[in-house]
């Protein structure tokens, strides 16, 4: 954490790259949503449904972040 020399709070840095950021969230969600369509086929354990619904979830946390991240380019 770096000091303020000016008595402000130091705030960080917008990011200024924020299509590259949503490409990768959005493609990393793209890739956790095939994976969770692939195994839902060979869901037949308990271990199996909870790594299902954990990749589904993430898959969805992914998308939203490359939504977020699109949103806040518009800021």
């Amino acid at each position: 954490m770096t000091m303020a020399t000016n008595e402000q709070a130091q705030t960080p840095p917008r990011s200024h790259n924020s299509k590259r950021v949503a490409a990768i969230y959005g493609f990393a969600g793209t890739m956790l949503a095939l994976i969770a369509v692939m195994t839902f086929s060979r869901v037949d354990a308990w271990y199996l449904v909870i790594g299902f619904g954990l990749i589904a979830v993430l898959a969805v946390v992914y998308v939203a972040k490359a939504i977020i991240a699109l949103r806040h380019q518009n800021d």
